[in-house]
């Protein structure tokens, strides 16, 4: 039976709000939204104002030059040449745009935005999860379903591989200190 507090009411409430805001909103799909709200994440779209794909001179000129750049003479790896760690997917990059200012980074490949790297916990989602209530909230909300936990001694990194999103909290105190956007791997639907 479906009464007030169940948690399958409070899910259907939650999806029946984000549509009816989605569609008597503003009328502008969620990359213009990304492309202008810097505290909004869109797994496996963009984050930080920036979208996936982006092509590297379009970023200079909307964020400005980087900070720091590093650049590598060989295809470097996100999971395993940053993380340490193999990962469900893989995400190549030859550089990495850091936005000391912004805390995030950009991992560029072929001159275009390959991953998104934010190290800014007050975040939210766009289906409406605060980063800001740490790792094991997001968890909760988002469900366990495509999840592959990473672990490294206390540190932990949550990939959803079908979503395009991973979090890490190092020392295992659930504190989100970097979230990662990068496309979806295809082959099975989103949780």
């Amino acid at each position: 039976m479906i009464t007030f507090k169940t948690p399958l009411f409070k899910r259907i409430l939650l999806v029946s709000i984000l549509i009816m805001l989605d569609l008597s909103g503003n009328g502008q799909p969620l990359v213009e939204t990304v492309r202008k709200d810097d505290t909004l994440i869109a797994p496996g779209l963009g984050a930080e104002g920036i979208i996936l794909g982006d092509y590297t001179a379009n970023l200079i000129s909307v964020k400005g030059y980087p900070s720091r750049i590093a650049q590598f003479k060989t295809n470097r790896e996100v999971f395993e040449d940053v993380f340490r760690q193999k990962g469900p997917v893989k995400i190549y990059f030859q550089k990495i745009y850091y936005y000391e200012k912004n805390r995030f980074m950009l991992f560029i490949g072929e001159n275009r935005v390959a991953a998104i790297a934010g190290m800014n916990n007050y975040r939210i989602t766009s289906d409406a999860i605060n980063l800001g209530n740490g790792l094991d909230y997001f968890v909760f909300s988002y469900g366990n379903s495509g999840a592959v936990t990473l672990k490294k001694g206390k540190n932990r990194l949550i990939v959803y591989p079908y979503s395009g999103i991973a979090l890490a909290d190092d020392n295992g105190d659930n504190k989100i200190e970097l979230y990662l956007i990068f496309p979806p791997a295809k082959g099975k639907a989103s949780p």
